[in-house]
């Protein structure tokens, strides 16, 4: 592993900072990945709503 037998205190405050943006960055895209298939299965919903009222 990369950090295997490193301690936190044997970290610099550079590379503290750097993986915690990282993790920042990282939860923000995920956010946004959901919310954006959040919106696109609400409107899948209503087209196969429609499809299927459409049939009867």
């Amino acid at each position: 592993m990369l950090f295997s037998g490193t301690k936190i205190s044997d970290l610099t405050k550079g590379s503290i900072g750097l993986l915690l943006l990282g993790f920042i960055f990282l939860s923000g895209s995920f956010y946004m990945f959901v919310e954006l298939a959040e919106g696109i299965l609400q409107k899948e919903k209503f087209a196969i709503d429609e499809k299927a009222f459409n049939c009867l």
